[in-house]
């Protein structure tokens, strides 16, 4: 090695202006892929081709089928929610007829009747 070798600098700039991306070569440096050309729908043959008309049909029928979906979901939800109202219910009235009969074993029919009339109050109270 000279010394005219090892001073000139004119060799860096060089290899990194050919780093620029050409057009057709790959950005990850993949060069055993072979470059694909993106779809194009003018080129694709007639049968795998739709009309738009086709896919505008495809697109409401598939916008129908989810409201119906939504709907039928709404009315299960529905249901499903009376049938827990009804329960609630159910259980609510169980557990006051069994309230009554103790508080029967407990007071005189008097006292009971007395008692009522105080709880029926109360709540009427608080309805208003």
């Amino acid at each position: 090695m000279t010394a005219s070798t090892l001073g000139s600098t004119s060799a860096a700039p060089e290899v990194s202006s050919t780093k620029t991306n050409v057009v057709g070569v790959r950005v990850s440096g993949r060069v055993w892929r072979h470059p694909k050309k993106p779809a194009n729908r003018t080129t694709m043959s007639r049968g795998l081709h739709k009309t738009w008309d086709k896919r505008l049909e495809e697109r409401s029928a598939l916008a129908t089928m989810k409201a119906r979906e939504r709907e039928m979901k709404f009315e299960a939800a529905e249901k499903k929610k009376q049938a827990r109202l009804v329960t609630e219910a159910r259980k609510k009235a169980a557990a006051e007829k069994e309230h009554q009969a103790h508080l029967a074993k407990l007071l005189s029919a008097k006292q009971l009747q007395r008692r009522k009339r105080k709880e029926l109050r109360a709540k009427s109270r608080l309805k208003h």
